[in-house]
């Protein structure tokens, strides 16, 4: 028996890095006609000996930056941060933050497998963010922020449960901890309200994926699993006692789901459309048999941060498509 086998590890930086984007160039402007250069240069002279003869006083500009600041290197927390209303607080973001525009003019100074050091020497924030594992922590990180003066915040985001510690510790590490648990009972409130919505019907055995592939599969204890669960699922890869599991095509069929749910944030067309036709070729399972395949593209919805609920509730329209429609504005359905 062939078997397709992906390394935990590629989930876990599946999980951290979200694939992201370039952002479209904006087309080039016209050139200027030679007369509005004209009037625009004689505008700047005139401008500038006004200025010299009566300079305006100087007024007091607000600072870009204001402390403590934060060179977050997890996408996560960098999301969180900007939810609870501290984007001013961030000076440096992760390689694989995507390209929203708080981000835009933010440099890019290291991920889960590197850092920086020369730029984050440069900028020196008051606080550093990362996420290892205890066993993974590289040898001399903690001694050289404490060189630099930078307190080292090391978060493991996992569960809900951790999500929402993670709003309270980066509250307080901001100075905006009751902002951060209103944006977080937001968040949860959302949730509740999905996991009311399912009183009364009968859970859905699934099966979320997280490549391409189909053999990277979400398992227990993650927050993916609970988001199934709040969105009216039954995870039939639990009993693989992993939280990211590797499994080949036999696999596969012995789970045999009555739904699939597959994760590719970001993907291209061309990746989606090779994803159904792959499942084209599997038509024994029951969820590719009654056309309850769902292929979901938002570039959030492995990223354990602000946009969980929305995530519940893109889990719940897939996973119940026979009763409503789904909502994804990137669902594709083999």
């Amino acid at each position: 028996m062939n078997q397709i086998v992906q390394p935990i590890e590629f989930a876990r930086l599946r999980l951290y890095h979200p694939r992201v984007f370039e952002k479209r160039r904006n087309p080039t402007a016209k050139p200027k006609s030679r007369w509005l250069l004209l009037l625009l240069t004689v505008g700047l002279i005139v401008t500038t000996h006004a200025c010299r003869k009566s300079p305006a006083p100087a007024t007091s500009q607000p600072a870009k930056f204001i402390r403590p600041t934060v060179a977050s290197l997890v996408p996560a927390a960098s999301d969180i941060i900007l939810h609870i209303g501290g984007e001013r607080h961030l000076v440096a973001i992760s390689n694989y933050d995507d390209h929203r525009q708080a981000f835009a003019t933010l440099p890019r100074v290291g991920d889960y497998q590197t850092t920086d050091w020369e730029r984050i020497t440069a900028i020196k924030p008051d606080v550093m963010i990362r996420q290892f594992s205890a066993d993974r922590v590289p040898a001399g990180l903690q001694e050289r922020a404490d060189a630099l003066g930078i307190k080292l915040l090391n978060l493991q985001i996992e569960k809900l449960d951790d999500i929402s510690r993670a709003y309270s510790v980066l509250g307080e590490a901001i100075g905006q901890a009751s902002s951060a648990m209103n944006a977080w009972s937001a968040v949860q409130a959302h949730l509740d309200a999905i996991r009311l919505s399912q009183q009364g019907r009968p859970r859905v055995r699934s099966l979320i994926l997280i490549d391409p592939e189909a053999t990277a599969v979400i398992g227990p204890d993650t927050f993916l699993d609970e988001l199934l669960t709040i969105a009216g699922g039954e995870n039939v890869a639990r009993d693989l006692k992993q939280r990211y599991p590797s499994i080949d095509r036999e696999m596969l069929r012995k789970l045999d789901p009555d739904a699939i749910v597959q994760l590719l944030p970001g993907a291209s067309a061309q990746v989606v459309e090779s994803a159904r036709e792959m499942w084209k070729t599997l038509g024994h399972l029951q969820a590719v048999k009654h056309g309850r395949v769902t292929i979901l593209t938002e570039p959030y919805t492995l990223l354990p941060a602000s946009r969980v609920a929305n995530v519940a509730a893109l889990l719940d329209d897939a996973i119940h498509m026979d009763q409503a429609s789904s909502s994804g504005d990137s669902t594709h359905q083999p």
